[in-house]
């Protein structure tokens, strides 16, 4: 018996079945280059001052090429994850929406990395705790 993702493009549901660990730990594989631009990206100095116009540019042509790949980059790993939507391709690039598109994609992330689960297995956490000064002698 398989387990079933249900992924939601082109307000359409598509019944998916999850990737067992052979074909997930494949398809993890495919993530570490845009997940390494991403760190990439986040690792370089991004303190930049937005005092001027030429701030700000600076910051867009660091954020931009990013923003403007994500969701190609999301719907090609989507295809991977999934091979049978790949016969919906033409259509799904036609007539699904971006905010579907994340919400699938997040759908496979949490079924490749369950670490809700594993948290949750692990117990609630523990509530933090306060550090008191100790009251100055002769108080």
């Amino acid at each position: 018996m398989s387990r079933i993702l249900s992924l939601v493009l082109a307000e359409r549901t598509y019944e998916v079945p999850m990737a067992p660990i052979q074909r997930a730990k494949a398809w993890r594989t495919q993530l570490k280059k845009p997940l390494a631009d991403l760190m990439t990206l986040v690792s370089t100095d991004l303190t930049v001052e937005l005092n001027s116009v030429k701030d700000l540019i600076t910051l867009g042509e660091k954020l931009i090429p990013v923003l403007m790949d994500a969701p190609e980059i999301m719907f090609n790993l989507l295809l991977a994850y999934a091979p049978a939507l790949k016969a919906e391709q033409a259509y799904l690039e036609a007539n699904a929406y971006d905010d579907e598109l994340v919400t699938a994609f997040l759908t496979v992330l949490k079924a490749a990395f369950p670490l809700d689960r594993l948290t949750s297995l692990l117990g609630p956490a523990s509530p933090p705790t306060s550090t008191s000064s100790p009251e100055p002698s002769g108080v």
